[in-house]
């Protein structure tokens, strides 16, 4: 008797934690977060007045929250595919038998590990109107270009901000999943005459395409959460928001 009271109701014990967190962190926020888009409180915070669906109908109303969709649309294609590719290739060549291959990984993965707040001064340096990339810009005859203020560069410089921080990040969990790949697969199409290409497209993405797949979708919902992305400019934040 008391092995079954065990195994049916011990295991809910260990997700008690985890319930309780989430209840009192997302759950009650969330609730609380459909209550009050119900009412206005630009007239009194603390007696709101209920207006139903009047912030609804003023969302879809207007032009900032279609242009914030759009701005959100182009930070994900831009970002998405290029740390659904990149990461995937480093990782397969990290996974070589070659010299230095800590170091490498190393090199890959330090800037996971670097503050956002060094990044950002790093690439507002870079950014900078006097900065290297317009230093290199002008020694090709080109003018200089306002990385952080123009409506057309500068949500591609966030974007580039986004893939230097992730690739080895995307890297290391690819690398993971190979390292548990079968060698069979690969000693089977060794057999079959398949060259180093023809192995890694038809076997090795293959069996990493559920690891692919759902690192796409975490990377989906987790970069459409990152904005602003914030820069340090003249000791200040300069804030990146959708609505460029």
């Amino acid at each position: 008797f008391m092995y079954g009271y065990y195994k049916k109701y011990v295991p809910y014990l260990f997700l008690l934690p985890a319930i309780v967190v989430l209840t009192l962190f997302f759950f009650i926020p969330f609730c609380e977060t459909i209550i009050l888009s119900f009412k206005d409180y630009s007239t009194d915070l603390y007696a709101p007045t209920f207006i139903g669906l009047e912030n609804y109908k003023a969302l879809l109303t207007s032009k900032e929250f279609y242009k914030v969709i759009g701005n959100t649309f182009l930070y994900l294609v831009g970002a998405v595919p290029v740390l659904a590719t990149i990461p995937l290739v480093l990782a397969i060549l990290i996974n070589q038998k070659i010299r230095c291959l800590n170091l490498y990984k190393i090199l890959i993965y330090i800037p996971v590990i670097i503050s956002i707040v060094v990044v950002a001064i790093a690439f507002k340096w870079l950014y900078a109107t006097e900065g290297i990339l317009n230093y290199f810009a002008e020694l090709m005859g080109l003018s200089k270009i306002e990385w952080l203020t123009s409506p057309n560069v500068a949500l591609w410089s966030v974007v580039a901000v986004t893939i230097y921080k992730g690739i080895g990040y995307y890297m290391m969990i690819y690398l993971s999943a190979l390292i548990g790949q079968p060698k069979e697969l690969l000693e089977a199409a060794d057999v079959d005459g398949a060259n180093v290409f023809q192995k890694h497209l038809n076997v090795t993405i293959p069996y990493l395409m559920p690891t692919i797949c759902v690192k796409s979708f975490c990377r989906n919902i987790r970069y459409d959460k990152r904005w602003p992305v914030r820069f340090h400019k003249n000791n200040r934040l300069l804030h990146l928001r959708k609505s460029l």
